[in-house]
């Protein structure tokens, strides 16, 4: 992680140097892969300000997503896809800090609660504004709704697909306007996505407050459905169907390749 860490901070380094206002920089990468943790870095970097921004804290609350849920199919309840986020209030939130608004403010969302707690807040100018999520810079595919389902999810609960054609158009329209807010893109890739199931169960544990390995077996078929609301946007991305940028590819060990 220390690699990915430091290729992160030259890469940042770069842009703030070829720019003349604060670079809007945006990190992907599969669930559990390090984003949050190679972050961290750039948070304590003594000589340069980087406001650094979570997708998932652009979720749309519980109760925006229980209407959706109603209006449009069962599965946009469920956090992540794309059309589960404020969009606007990103592009909003990233628009002030590049403007250097004296204080902007962006809310926090709770994944144990599965809602918003909050706001968290910056205040000054920043040298450089990065924001991390793992489908920064996907793009659309058309066929998707069309297309056989990958796994159990998208056969029992999307077999039409309504759901996906959903994300879709998502993509297209207020997505594709966000992603048009990057000066860069920095891809971190999985070896594939078999990776991302022991990575998110991981990941769940520390949500949860608990230890390595100690995640009970009813919660890990609950972490291996839930990544199947991702897995086909993922696997487009790692297939290279996405905006260009950097690439960082790491092992199952989520050491650099």
């Amino acid at each position: 992680m220390t690699q990915l860490a430091d290729a992160l901070k030259a890469w940042t380094a770069s842009a703030i140097d070829e720019s003349k206002e604060p670079p809007v920089l945006m990190l992907s990468g599969a669930q559990g892969i390090g984003k949050t943790t190679a972050l961290t870095v750039l948070s304590d970097w003594p000589s340069k300000r980087v406001a650094t921004l979570s997708l998932d804290d652009f979720y749309l609350t519980r109760a925006e997503r229980q209407i959706l849920s109603q209006q449009i199919h069962p599965l946009c309840e469920t956090r992540g896809p794309p059309g589960t986020h404020d969009v606007d209030r990103l592009v909003q939130t990233l628009s002030a800090l590049r403007a250097g608004k004296s204080v902007v403010s962006w809310p926090v969302f709770d994944k144990a609660r599965d809602d918003r707690v909050g706001n968290t807040a910056w205040e000054g100018k920043a040298d450089a504004i990065l924001i991390e999520g793992w489908l920064l810079g996907a793009l659309p595919k058309k066929t998707a709704s069309t297309s056989a389902p990958i796994n159990a999810l998208e056969e029992s609960k999307d077999p039409n697909g309504t759901w996906r054609a959903w994300q879709e158009d998502a993509l297209s329209g207020p997505y594709a306007a966000l992603w048009d807010q990057a000066d860069r893109f920095f891809h971190i890739d999985a070896p594939d996505f078999s990776a991302v199931l022991n990575w998110r169960i991981e990941q769940e544990e520390t949500t949860l407050g608990l230890t390595k390995g100690s995640l009970p077996e009813p919660r890990k078929r609950w972490v291996k459905s839930f990544i199947q609301h991702y897995e086909r946007i993922t696997r487009r991305m790692l297939d290279g169907h996405r905006r260009d940028g950097a690439a960082f590819k790491v092992d199952f060990d989520r050491e650099p390749l």
